[in-house]
């Protein structure tokens, strides 16, 4: 199979994915074998191929946005046959046994395994997976390569407006409009919420108001006009962590959606932090995926997206590293 793959950690610049031919994975005990069909680009796959994240196998395939069909299956497989169409996102394992998980917060389990980090991923034409983590999409009528980008942003989105309590009526703000957003701000209003959007982009703050934002305001210029219920950042900035406190209200929360927050500090807490709650983001669940799947069997998801060659994925990730990519996701279609 064709599959790229990341031996030695270094800059995007330096291109430290390789295209290459390796044998197909097999299926065994409770796997099942997913033939590729699309697979979204992450700026999380920039993160394991620079260096961020530590490699967990060596060498790795990435990819975690992954959708295809089963074409084989371990001799302990009961959840799904040769032929079903699956998803599977950035949860890939977990022990299943420790309080953590029990208490359904696998994404808190120490043994907790991602794909395309410690498990091979979707950037290849065939990856095995086991088989509670590969998720049915029968019911969801997106084609794959408009999946494909559910099962990060998406689910992202599921868990990020969990953590923040987002409900009808709330008033919630969006710091930064990328995919992860634009699947928020289309879940948060079906839920009857109330979406204010601020991020940098002028043709991304016209997207956010077609998409129904009440709001659009520039993040160097504009403050929020009126006192949010909660506040979801999706960018690894500390300066936009205390922004988004400053515009919540007391007894509201924060929620970070980015596994890196440089910068991060509040330095007036009385005004900005005292009352309000900030969590982060901590993996996924599951339970998130089945979120965004079930959401996706009954409303309009279609996110606009790049579909790409897998010649290109390392081209298309350089420019997602450097914030460069002009579109809201980069698929690869296989």
């Amino acid at each position: 199979m064709r599959a790229w793959i990341v031996e030695n950690q270094r800059p995007m610049t330096e291109r430290p994915m390789r295209f290459v031919e390796l044998p197909a994975p097999v299926a065994e005990g409770t796997q099942v074998r997913i033939r590729v069909t699309a697979c979204g680009i992450c700026r999380t796959d920039a993160h394991i191929a620079e260096g961020d994240l530590p490699l967990q196998r060596r060498p790795t395939i990435p990819g975690h946005q992954v959708v295809g069909m089963v074409d084989q299956v371990g001799d302990k497989v009961t959840r799904h046959a040769v032929g079903d169409r699956v998803g599977t996102a950035w949860i890939g394992g977990a022990c299943g046994s420790c309080a953590e998980c029990l208490d359904e917060r696998e994404n808190y389990c120490e043994q907790f395994q991602g794909n395309g980090w410690h498990l091979a991923g979707g950037y290849a034409q065939y990856m095995t997976v086991e088989e509670s983590f590969a998720h049915s999409l029968a019911g969801v009528g997106l084609d794959d390569v408009h999946v494909a980008p559910l099962m990060c942003p998406g689910v992202t989105a599921c868990a990020t407006l969990r953590l923040a309590r987002v409900d009808r009526g709330t008033r919630v703000g969006l710091f930064g409009y990328g995919p992860t957003a634009f699947y928020s701000l289309r879940l948060a209003r079906s839920e009857g919420a109330e979406v204010l959007v601020s991020t940098r982009g002028e043709e991304r703050r016209k997207l956010a108001i077609r998409e129904g934002a009440v709001w659009a305001g520039s993040t160097e210029r504009d403050v929020m006009p009126d006192k949010l219920d909660a506040a979801i950042v999706f960018p690894a900035s500390g300066r936009l962590a205390e922004l988004a406190l400053a515009a919540v209200r007391p007894g509201g929360v924060v929620v970070s959606a980015a596994i890196d927050m440089p910068g991060f500090a509040v330095r007036d807490y009385r005004s900005n932090f005292w009352g309000r709650d900030f969590r982060s983001l901590y993996n996924v669940r599951r339970e998130d995926v089945q979120c965004i799947i079930r959401k996706a069997r009954s409303e309009d998801l279609t996110m606009p997206v790049r579909v790409v060659e897998p010649e290109q994925a390392q081209e298309v990730l350089q420019q997602v590293a450097a914030g460069k990519f002009p579109d809201l996701a980069a698929v690869i279609r296989w």
